[in-house]
């Protein structure tokens, strides 16, 4: 794992505090969206007829999802280097097609990106959060495009 090298541990607790974070909103919103009478988001069923490239876009009907990337890049100098890029949306509740205001926040994205450089032993990563309103962070429909502020793939 890791070329032999373990990510240090202030990564655990920045990752485990999103997933805390992504859990309790899988809780809260349902309930939450029970009480005020708001549609349900679709649940992923068997036999779905897939169409690619579109089904790399966005799924707003579904409350999570996410895009993923993980690969390695060799500099110039013949570096290797691993990488890691995960862009997460996750739906608060369906958007309401009255809201009056533009900075309305129904879906919340984060971002993850983690470089290893086995040659040095070292482990970086960043990470990004935001909300889906105003354009500084969202996701297309029908094509592969999902952004935070400066952050895109």
């Amino acid at each position: 794992m890791y070329g032999g090298h373990r990510p240090p541990y202030s990564y655990v607790p920045k990752m485990a505090l999103i997933w805390v974070f992504l859990s309790f909103m899988a809780i809260l919103v349902p309930i939450e969206a029970g009480a005020r009478g708001d549609e349900a988001f679709q649940r992923p069923v068997p036999g779905r007829t897939w169409q690619f490239p579109a089904e790399h876009g966005a799924h707003p009907n579904y409350k999570t999802e996410w895009w993923y990337f993980v690969g390695h890049l060799q500099s110039e100098a013949g570096e290797i280097f691993g990488y890691q890029l995960t862009f997460f949306r996750a739906a608060l509740r369906q958007p309401d097609p009255r809201a009056r205001s533009a900075w309305s926040l129904h879906t919340i994205y984060f971002a993850h990106l983690a470089v290893l450089d086995p040659a040095r032993g070292s482990f970086r990563f960043r990470e990004k959060v935001g909300r889906g309103a105003l354009g500084l962070s969202g996701a297309e429909v029908g094509r592969l495009k999902v952004w935070i502020n400066d952050w895109q793939a």
